[in-house]
């Protein structure tokens, strides 16, 4: 706890020259049970979850609460440009305004996503029915997904999750300023073993599983990184008025 002491003692000095008032919880994953800990006569609680820049994180590491959060956003998305999407007879419009608006209102922190087999599938329901809705076609239809991916004509939504989290481990790999971001991807506790049954989905599993165990090792150079994995940068979309 010598660490957390001295952070919060850093903040709490810091927030008193600027006269601000701060409460101070606590996430934590470790095994004990706890409920609070008093630090220099300061008691600070337990929380199990936390809004932090707009996405939710939990003690459990778990992504049912922040996907159906993600649903919800998007969509709002969707109906926030229903009215242009129903009005237009251009495909390549309604694609563009769907993956500029919908997409990342949907995939808001993808980045730290550690997406199990569940999880993946409820992005597709969800990006299915989108599609449905801004196509105008109904469940009953009986409409083949492949169709209505090539009539939509929109980015499949697990595809760019998992292209975005590539990214963002790139960064995370050729980082060299000592950053917290790196330091927890490589580390490997010693004195903990992982419990027997279902094990936890890390957030490197998928990287392992796709490119290899070496994956930071290549990630180290950003042209063998893109070559291997097929990420590029985060494109650019184009004015509306030039489509």
């Amino acid at each position: 706890m010598s660490w957390l002491r001295d952070n919060i003692r850093c903040k709490a000095v810091f927030h008193d020259r600027l006269n601000l008032v701060v409460r101070v919880n606590i996430l934590s994953n470790h095994s004990e049970e706890f409920k609070y800990v008093i630090i220099f006569c300061q008691t600070y609680y337990k929380i199990e979850q936390v809004d932090y820049l707009g996405q939710e994180l939990t003690a459990g590491h778990k992504n049912s609460r922040e996907l159906a959060r993600r649903q919800r956003a998007a969509w709002v998305g969707c109906a926030s440009i229903a009215e242009v999407v129903t009005n237009t007879a251009d495909a390549t419009l309604r694609a563009h305004m769907f993956n500029s608006t919908v997409l990342p209102a949907m995939l808001y922190g993808a980045e730290t996503w550690s997406l199990t087999a569940a999880d993946r599938q409820k992005l597709t329901v969800t990006e299915r029915a989108l599609k449905r809705r801004m196509v105008g076609v109904k469940k009953t239809d009986h409409v083949s997904n492949e169709l209505l991916r090539k009539t939509s004509k929109v980015k499949d939504a697990v595809n760019q999750a998992d292209q975005a989290k590539k990214r963002w481990a790139g960064h995370v790999a050729r980082r060299s300023d000592g950053r917290w971001t790196r330091a927890v991807t490589e580390w490997l506790p010693l004195d903990i073993k992982r419990p027997l049954g279902g094990l936890t989905t890390r957030w490197r599993d998928s990287l392992r599983q796709d490119i290899g165990r070496d994956w930071m090792g290549l990630a180290r150079d950003q042209k063998v990184w893109q070559s291997c994995c097929g990420c590029v940068e985060r494109p650019k979309y184009r004015p509306i008025e030039r489509l």
